[in-house]
């Protein structure tokens, strides 16, 4: 499929894709313990909650803090820590990635990269360098000594508590399955998938175009990087539905659109006519309720889990 098989030319953009977003807090506490996927109906509340930690303090010492918050369905402090920990995983990939250098020397081997993209392209491939090499270089400040915390698909659980207080980017996030999945058992699989799916038909009903991208992962043969994630639905007719939703909502005349239009057309040869049909009427129906003051979609090479 064009899409998943492009995933790999442009990780690069989605490991780069945005600048940082610390309109969130953070606080200290002792060693974090495993997080285990919270249960809808299993969260303690907290009679008095202790006090938010300062921003962007070192995630190891606010973790446990802001997990308590967020367990007892205090809306800021899982949307923060949900953040914090996203950003903490993309700083060390960034680290990794970038391996100490600097903009202007990476800039410098990738010319032939850059100047194949066109020129909005270009201008947010190098702003998410530029973002990301700084993220990777504030790693150890922020995040050093927090493998317990992004371990083991712990993000998944976090990001769970965001979501469910209403955080679509959360939401996103969980179904485009970009890190390695908790440990789950069979029925433990099964009632996450249930409940992912279920935020991401809440998302969509507001509007939310990184669900939107988020949905084509979980609906296409192949997801991010080959492989699946904890939410797959592999189903051409579904992803068919979600590619011309998403083509209604890229503007007319760009290389974005054109790209789909191609994408669309190669997934169309997979299903049949009435098929075919179905999806676009599904994708003028949502789009005409939900997404018509949603504006465009910014940046597709996101995957909906990198703004």
């Amino acid at each position: 499929m064009l899409r998943r098989l492009a995933i790999v030319a442009v990780l690069l953009v989605i490991l780069l894709a945005v600048a940082l977003r610390a309109h969130h807090d953070v606080r200290t506490s002792p060693t974090p313990t495993h997080r285990a996927i919270p249960q809808s109906n299993g969260d303690q509340v907290v009679s008095v909650p202790p006090a938010l930690p300062p921003p962007w303090a070192p995630l190891q010492a606010s973790e446990p803090t802001l997990w308590k918050l967020a367990s007892a369905g205090d809306r800021p402090a899982a949307e923060r820590l949900f953040v914090e920990t996203l950003q903490c995983l993309k700083a060390r990939r960034a680290n990794d990635f970038f391996k100490g250098k600097t903009y202007e020397t990476w800039a410098a081997g990738n010319q032939a990269y850059l100047q194949a993209m066109d020129s909005a392209k270009r201008e947010r491939t190098m702003e998410g360098v530029k973002a990301n090499i700084a993220l990777g270089n504030a790693y150890e400040r922020l995040c050093g000594n927090t493998d317990a915390i992004l371990a083991d698909g712990r993000f998944y659980p976090i990001a769970l508590a965001a979501a469910r207080l209403g955080d679509d980017d959360a939401t996103a996030c969980i179904l485009s399955g970009f890190y390695d999945p908790p440990k789950m058992t069979p029925s433990q699989a099964a009632a996450f998938d249930s409940e992912a799916m279920e935020l991401g038909r809440r998302a969509l009903a507001r509007g939310h175009w990184n669900t939107v991208l988020a949905l084509e992962t979980v609906y296409a043969a192949m997801g991010v990087e080959g492989q699946t994630g904890p939410v797959s639905h592999v189903n051409p007719a579904d992803y068919l539905r979600v590619l011309n939703l998403q083509w209604r909502g890229t503007p007319r005349g760009t290389p974005e659109s054109s790209a789909l239009a191609k994408q669309i057309e190669a997934v169309e040869a997979e299903v049949t006519p009435a098929q075919k049909f179905a999806a676009e009427r599904w994708a003028d129906e949502i789009y005409a309720k939900s997404f018509s003051a949603s504006g465009p979609v910014t940046n597709a090479d996101t995957g909906g889990c990198d703004w």
